[in-house]
């Protein structure tokens, strides 16, 4: 009958963990590894455990190379999971765009201080949120695409979290021209409401649009909100506009003291509404400047081409009169002029509407 110890030492050894069995290799017929690979058991590993370190310097990490190949110097893995720059036989496995600090898996050949495919966590540091970056192995990508995933310290109610989704930037684009954020809902839940984001900047950081949509609503900031279908020449527009107030007087004409509102929209036809009431112009001559509009994008508001603005009402000193052949006109810097206004007129009223060049 065995006993206990005998037992105990042919497990251990049956697992291993009892007197170590002198290594069989290399094995006759088997393609074997270059110089610094240590020799293997078999083609097959299985364990519950894997770890992998090393004194700081040195080379670490898993490294994959091509079936039928042998790994040596010029011939990089094609996977690498590791925090080194090279596998163990110099071969360069970080893309150039990479983090220094973050552990990688490149996936397919990397040239030395190149760009490749590969995966990335990114720790972050004092500013920034750790994140998982994606590189897309073109050559001229400075930035990859990046995931991250944030939720600010501390225990107040009204934290909310975010998951950032950044696109990868050509190397003549300093900013990542397009990003999308999910915002949750604060915790207290009313603080904040959960909201979807969805950024584009020129190159260089330029001009920006931010389509926001949330439980009240959707907006966009920074340009103009349009649809376009069928051709070019025929558009579908969308636009919703508020009064806009934006103006420049000229020739003594001002904003007549209680009359009617200056003001001005775009509607979503693609005509501009205009009223006006304007008093104490001094200079009535045709072409001569009496307003202009200017609120932002300017070009919401300019007309295709110089325009006539009939049915306007004048009063001339103390007679209001309704002159049929009176009008004014608009120009392609939205500047309304005068046009056949008659003598002694000190007050122009108008509700008029003109197609903008959209």
């Amino acid at each position: 009958m065995l006993g206990r110890r005998a037992v105990l030492k042919g497990g251990g050894a049956l697992f291993g963990l009892g007197k170590p069995t002198p290594s069989r290799f290399p094995y006759a017929g088997r393609p074997q590894p270059g110089t610094g690979v240590a020799p293997s058991s078999g083609q097959v590993f299985r364990g519950r455990l894997v770890i992998v370190f090393g004194p700081a310097g040195q080379v670490e990490g898993v490294f994959v190379y091509a079936p039928g190949t042998t790994p040596a110097a010029g011939n990089p893995p094609v996977v690498a999971l590791t925090q080194s720059n090279t596998d163990p036989f110099g071969n360069s496995v970080r893309p150039g765009d990479a983090n220094p600090g973050g552990t990688l898996i490149a996936i397919g050949t990397v040239t030395a201080g190149g760009t490749a495919q590969y995966v990335q966590t990114d720790p972050g540091d004092a500013t920034h949120h750790p994140s998982i970056r994606f590189g897309t192995g073109d050559s001229a990508e400075t930035t990859p695409g990046k995931v991250t995933v944030t939720s600010p310290g501390g225990s107040s109610v009204t934290r909310v979290m975010q998951f950032i989704l950044n696109a990868p930037v050509f190397s003549t684009g300093s900013f990542s021209g397009a990003q999308m954020t999910l915002t949750s809902a604060s915790e207290d839940g009313t603080t904040t409401q959960p909201s979807i984001a969805l950024l584009a900047s020129a190159v260089g950081g330029g001009t920006t649009t931010t389509v926001t949509v949330a439980p009240t609503g959707a907006s966009v900031t920074g340009g103009p909100f349009t649809s376009t279908a069928g051709t070019a020449a025929n558009p579908t527009l969308v636009e919703t506009d508020g009064w806009q107030t934006g103006f420049n007087y000229f020739n003594s004409w001002a904003a007549t003291v209680g009359g009617y509102p200056n003001q001005y929209r775009l509607l979503p036809d693609g005509y501009v509404h205009l009223m006006f009431d304007v008093s104490g112009g001094t200079v009535l001559t045709d072409g001569a400047n009496i307003f202009q509009l200017t609120t932002a994008p300017t070009s919401a508001y300019t007309p295709k081409q110089l325009t006539p603005l009939t049915g306007i009402a004048v009063k001339a000193g103390a007679t209001a009169a309704q002159q049929n052949t009176a009008y004014v006109q608009m120009t392609t810097s939205r500047v309304v002029q005068c046009e056949n206004i008659p003598a002694g007129t000190t007050r122009l009223v108008g509700s008029v509407f003109y197609p903008a060049a959209f």
